[in-house]
């Protein structure tokens, strides 16, 4: 407290973990927490299928995926609501899905913002799209999504349809 110098049993290595920080360790981890406190923490994907079913039409939905991999076997489905905020970690969503249909399938919502999120399509014979979005009133953003391990033949990432671009 005073600036002087004392003696302490910290090692070298823990120093290493500090060097760099410039603000309170303790503020930045409460900012990142409050910045998601109002999302959906996803810790298995039929828990997520049950909170959606669960909410009203014309509701905001904010879903935030920790770092992990998800196996997804039914579609997860989001429709008929208000803004869509599906962010994370850099999740990987497992196509488990034994029939026809998406990954993540979102229709008729006012926007909807995807962020940083990986979906491995699972050489998946049935022909299935990693994320289906239709019917979108306001602009929206999808960003650092991946796709991987397709079946060049069944497989569609990203499938935006009825959605009416912004004038000019």
């Amino acid at each position: 407290a005073n600036g002087v110098p004392v003696a302490s049993t910290t090692t070298a290595t823990e120093l290493g973990y500090v060097n760099g920080v410039t603000s309170s360790i303790q503020t930045q981890i409460n900012t990142k927490q409050n910045a998601y406190s109002n999302y959906y923490v996803v810790s298995t994907i039929s828990a997520l299928q049950t909170y959606l079913s669960g909410l009203g039409a014309g509701v905001n939905v904010n879903i935030w995926f920790p770092f992990g991999t998800y196996s997804v076997t039914t579609p997860i489905t989001i429709s008929n609501k208000g803004n869509v905020n599906i962010k994370s970690e850099g999740a990987t969503l497992t196509n488990a899905l034994t029939a026809t249909g998406s990954v993540i399938a979102i229709s008729t919502v006012t926007t909807c913002d995807i962020d940083n999120i990986n979906i491995n399509m699972n050489l998946n014979t049935f022909t299935t799209t990693g994320i289906y979005v239709s019917t979108l009133t306001r602009t929206s953003s999808f960003t650092r999504i991946n796709m991987y391990s397709f079946n060049s033949i069944n497989n569609v990432g990203l499938s935006l349809t009825g959605i009416t671009p912004l004038a000019p």
